[in-house]
């Protein structure tokens, strides 16, 4: 199946991410399909709307605070009420980034440390040694892709 990966930003120079870009995180977590890569946040879309089979919308400092219509809550957490969405059959709304490596996490609590309250950074980075579950959401992105 191929799908395109919509890419909204680019990964911060000053991370040095080490899993490599977006679309290498991806192709980890998905490496059953093929994807196509679009930085849309450069002007690059693809050439219609079925160009690919599905497309993911790769995005980062965006929150769903608002359900849509005909939309299924699949998960909540404490600091993020609409985790996990599905809207009719056609779209899995995930607000995590199971893409992302737990290091590539601490880098990003740590650069926007500026931006956080205090206490917000001591959360995040203790919330770091829970269990990494990105093979298991990895896991339902493939389902729900293969369903559609």
């Amino acid at each position: 199946m191929n799908l395109g990966l919509l890419i909204c930003d680019h990964a911060r120079k000053e991370l040095k991410h080490p899993d490599g870009s977006y679309p290498e995180m991806f192709r980890r977590l998905l490496p059953d399909f093929d994807l196509t890569d679009y930085y849309v946040c450069d002007g690059i879309f693809p050439g219609s709307p079925d160009a690919c089979e599905a497309n993911l919308l790769m995005m980062c400092q965006d929150q769903v605070v608002e359900l849509p219509p005909d939309t299924t809550l699949l998960a909540r957490s404490p600091l993020c009420p609409n985790a996990m969405i599905r809207v009719g059959k056609n779209m899995l709304g995930i607000q995590g980034h199971p893409e992302f490596s737990v290091d590539f996490e601490h880098k990003l609590i740590l650069a926007n440390a500026r931006y956080l309250e205090p206490d917000q950074v001591a959360v995040g980075i203790k919330s770091l040694e829970q269990p990494v579950h990105s093979l298991e959401v990895g896991g339902w992105m493939k389902g729900f892709l293969r369903s559609t």
